[in-house]
């Protein structure tokens, strides 16, 4: 499975394409994956970019907890899957971000790309920056949600 970490910056072309960082396109082309999926977070102001693999589990998590069979249930899967797009990589590798999708971000031409583990955001350079806790907040949160509970 594809480990994504760091942060890169990036540039969309005059058509919406944006590069994707080496250090991903390497992951990716050693897993032979030529289409990503992406998903708008609302908390990040980001697009979520997950390989296949790891949607899949995640779709099976959200099949799995959430009743479809409710009113709730219906609602969050109805909008869970249906803002969720395919992307393909480009044999430069590439993908095109459509323009309600750069809406969504709100990005002109410079993007940061960030890691996630297990997936990879593209967000507004100035969103990653507001987003971003102290350094202190983010070392006692860190700490405080890796405590053990035994």
């Amino acid at each position: 499975m594809a480990l994504f970490f760091g942060k890169t910056d990036g540039k969309l072309d005059e058509k919406g394409r944006v590069m994707i960082p080496s250090q991903y396109r390497k992951q990716l082309a050693d897993e032979n994956i030529l289409q990503v999926i992406c998903r708008f977070d609302a908390h990040l102001c980001s697009l979520s970019i997950y390989t296949p693999s790891v949607w899949e589990e995640k779709f099976r998590l959200a099949k799995e907890k959430i009743d479809e069979n409710t009113k709730d249930g219906k609602q969050l899967l109805w909008q869970l899957f249906s803002s969720t797009e395919y992307l393909d990589i480009d044999a430069a590798g590439r993908i095109l971000l459509n323009k309600s999708q750069r809406e969504e971000i709100n990005i002109e031409k410079e993007v940061l790309f960030a890691g996630m583990g297990d997936y990879f955001t593209i967000t507004k350079k100035e969103n990653h920056k507001e987003k971003m806790l102290s350094e202190t907040e983010f070392e006692d949160l860190l700490s405080e949600k890796l405590k053990r509970t035994n």
